[in-house]
């Protein structure tokens, strides 16, 4: 069940998000790579690669950088980022908390980090 899709890397890799991971979809093979989280295993942890947890992804947008993605992971009510270790996109990404408190919904909108609301 895609929930976004960014296309990347001169238009030959695909990043998916799926309810509770970010893929990458090699366009020459079609082989498909979790980058981090599980396809079947939802919740929240920061961590890298497999060892993340998202529950929710809802929509994705690639920093200027092109190694920074930030991740609306929705049921967990905050943006997560996806930073790549290398120069390609690899399960070895690594996952942070942007922005919100996890479970902690709101309209406290106009804060900065950790204390904004979604």
């Amino acid at each position: 069940d895609p929930k976004g899709i960014i296309i990347v890397n001169n238009e030959t890799e695909l990043i998916v998000g799926e309810y509770g991971a970010v893929s990458v979809v090699n366009l020459a093979t079609m082989e498909s790579t979790v980058l981090a989280g599980r396809r079947h295993l939802v919740g929240y942890y920061d961590a890298v690669g497999e060892y993340a947890m998202f529950e929710g992804v809802n929509g994705l947008a690639m920093h200027p950088d092109g190694k920074t993605l930030v991740v609306s992971d929705s049921d967990n009510a905050v943006l997560r980022m996806l930073i790549r270790s290398d120069q390609t996109w690899t399960d070895q990404c690594t996952v942070s908390t942007l922005a919100g408190r996890v479970w902690a919904r709101g309209t406290k909108n106009d804060d900065i980090a950790l204390n904004a609301r979604f």
